[in-house]
């Protein structure tokens, strides 16, 4: 009995050994590797010694390990194309705005054009009275300094910039894009008007945001054939105010641009931000400012509102988290 009980104890000492050798460090290796590949990390693989359960076990996380990384690759790449290709759509419909303002830019320089000529005419002529000369200087340089503003925020527009976020005074956007529109919003008979009335700080690409709310007074010069005033209202908005359709809880920042333009039709309404749609005629719009502006928003982790009545005007309210 004393010899049976020794061997059963040496016995079981020795299958606890060969256990823990055998079966029980393998197993948590391939635990660990587990854990690992929870976690995301696709770096290293188990080696293959066995051609036992516990070998093809390994061998299957090896495979697993191969194929997710391989689509970790593929869906890298594809984001990292889909960002490319939304950069350049918002830079094409930034280029489109550009186009319908440059016509009225080419409007708006004819008046200082033609007070540089009669000026250069007079200061040409043989005999221009002394009192006069300083006078034609100072108006030539005012002129001059119109005309360079004028093209200088055209072409600031138009630049296509690298994405750089920081701290964002909503006010100071709204009040850069009434004056990069005036031109424009002169030239159709329409009135912008800047109401501040809180001036949000918001995180974000200025000139991202500015495009946003570029788009959104493009569209409402637009809607107002007959001429008519265009409202920006800055203002701040607090939890539980608002419409806010994709559940965002915290305090917002608003930038509202309301028209007094035809309107839009319910039917119109639930389709205005797709993309390429458009209620306006051939040859005024491509259907991607809202599109983009809507995307704009997103990347922002905010949303955009509409509401309109037909004959009475719409109302587009740009929605951002603010810092405070």
């Amino acid at each position: 009995l004393a010899v049976a009980g020794a061997l059963a104890v040496a016995a079981a000492l020795l299958a606890v050994l060969l256990g823990g050798a055998l079966i029980g460090r393998p197993l948590q290796r391939v635990v660990a590797q587990a854990r690992r590949i929870g976690e995301g990390d696709l770096s290293q693989r188990l080696a293959v010694t066995r051609t036992d359960e516990i070998g093809t076990l390994k061998r299957e996380l090896n495979a697993m390990c191969d194929r997710l990384a391989e689509a970790q690759r593929r869906v890298e790449t594809e984001s990292t194309a889909r960002i490319e290709t939304l950069e350049q759509l918002r830079h094409l419909d930034r280029l489109r705005t550009v186009g319908t303002m440059a016509s009225s830019l080419a409007h708006e320089l004819g008046t200082p054009l033609a007070v540089l000529r009669l000026r250069g005419e007079e200061l040409a002529a043989d005999g221009p009275p002394t009192d006069d000369v300083k006078d034609a200087g100072e108006t030539i340089l005012a002129q001059v300094e119109k005309m360079r503003r004028l093209v200088s925020q055209l072409l600031d527009f138009s630049r296509r910039k690298p994405g750089a976020r920081g701290e964002i005074h909503l006010a100071e956007v709204a009040r850069r894009s009434a004056r990069l529109l005036e031109t424009l919003a002169k030239k159709h008979g329409v009135r912008i008007r800047v109401d501040i009335v809180d001036d949000p700080v918001v995180s974000g690409d200025v000139d991202n945001l500015e495009q946003a709310v570029t788009n959104l007074m493009v569209n409402g010069v637009q809607a107002m054939p007959e001429g008519g005033e265009l409202s920006l209202i800055v203002r701040a908005e607090e939890p539980g105010e608002g419409d806010r359709p994709y559940g965002h809880e915290g305090p917002l920042g608003v930038i509202e641009v309301v028209d007094e333009g035809v309107g839009l039709s319910e039917s119109d309404l639930a389709r205005i931000f797709e993309p390429f749609y458009t209620t306006k005629p051939a040859g005024l719009g491509t259907g991607l400012g809202l599109s983009v502006a809507r995307d704009i928003a997103q990347d922002h982790g905010g949303h955009i509102t509409a509401e309109s009545t037909p004959g009475r005007g719409s109302a587009f309210s740009l929605h951002v988290p603010r810092l405070r």
